[in-house]
């Protein structure tokens, strides 16, 4: 299988343009994954259903809403008011993410920057307040160790894709949802992550940085004998993380802009490292949504009632 896939991938000559796949969580993905050697998306979709159907399987085990009736007796199978006050509250805590999976679900628009504010917002919303009463809180308190649950185990904040590509829409860039402390540890990492990641966009580095690099090596040319540890490539590096971080000081200040997309097209030439980070690391999508409909659709190209297409056809219809 390791060896059909990076087939196709030399076929289309995408082997090195491949930063990140996303995919449904069972194992053989996982699997498939780290033998491919490519970091993974989990399909925060999924994990979202995870979430709502284990709340929902729990509050059943733990509620009785059937009346046992005899054949040949009457009754009116009435809630009780202790059961639409458990459907209330549900239906109020249930409404976000509802919510959240329509916009997750969504084609046209990036979404894998949603990730973090979702999780750090959801977590907000089920924490149980004095003033919620005994049926919310306890729900509450459910879908919270829930969310803690799935967030741990699929490592949602140690994925640096899901910070970079927060911090790289406008609209999140902040990270405005989580607390100040979190805020710190969140930036933290997107900077880790850059100064790391920075060595592979030398040709937009060096462009950048053609001045800096040209005053650097005017310094290194007039002490001929260095007697320093540090090689040419280790100052090269030096200098393209502080070109990179010289655009992160300036594109925190800029405005709110919804649509990312257009906003990297029109300050690709403003800050044209972060541009490189947002094209390479920012638009994976954030479900495996899209290839599912995709194989949904696919399925209906040949059933029972439409087998008489020919083979060619058939292949022609796939591929397209």
């Amino acid at each position: 299988m390791k060896e059909t896939i990076l087939s196709i991938f030399n076929d289309y000559n995408i082997v090195n343009k491949i930063k990140a796949i996303t995919t449904d969580n069972v194992n053989s993905m996982i699997r498939m994954s780290e033998l491919l050697n490519i970091n993974r998306i989990p399909c925060i979709a999924h994990i979202l259903h995870l979430i709502v159907t284990n709340t929902l399987k729990f509050i059943s085990r733990n509620s009785r809403l059937t009346i046992d009736t005899n054949s040949d007796s009457e009754s009116h199978l009435q809630l009780k008011s202790a059961e639409i006050d458990v459907l209330k509250a549900s239906l109020e805590i249930l409404k976000p993410f509802f919510d959240i999976t329509c916009q997750l679900s969504n084609e046209k628009d990036i979404t894998l920057c949603l990730v973090i504010p979702i999780f750090v917002s959801l977590s907000k919303l089920t924490t149980p307040y004095s003033e919620d009463n005994e049926i919310k809180a306890g729900l509450k308190e459910m879908f919270n160790n829930y969310i803690h649950f799935y967030q741990k185990k699929y490592e949602i904040f140690e994925n640096d894709y899901f910070f970079i590509a927060s911090f790289l829409h406008p609209k999140f860039k902040k990270f405005s949802a989580a607390e100040s402390d979190q805020k710190k540890k969140f930036v933290k990492k997107v900077e880790d992550f850059i100064r790391i990641k920075v060595r592979d966009f030398r040709d937009i580095n060096n462009d950048t940085n053609k001045r800096s690099s040209e005053n650097q090596n005017s310094i290194i040319d007039s002490n001929r004998f260095q007697l320093s540890d540090s090689s040419d490539e280790e100052n090269n590096v030096e200098i393209n993380w502080r070109a990179a971080k010289k655009e992160m000081n300036n594109y925190i200040f800029e405005a709110k802009f919804d649509n990312a997309v257009e906003f990297w097209n029109l300050n690709k030439y403003k800050y044209p490292i972060l541009h490189e980070f947002f094209v390479n690391y920012a638009i994976a999508p954030a479900t495996s949504s899209p290839s599912e409909r995709l194989f949904s659709k696919a399925n209906y190209q040949v059933w029972d009632r439409r087998n008489k297409i020919s083979p060619e056809k058939v292949e022609a219809i796939m591929f397209l």
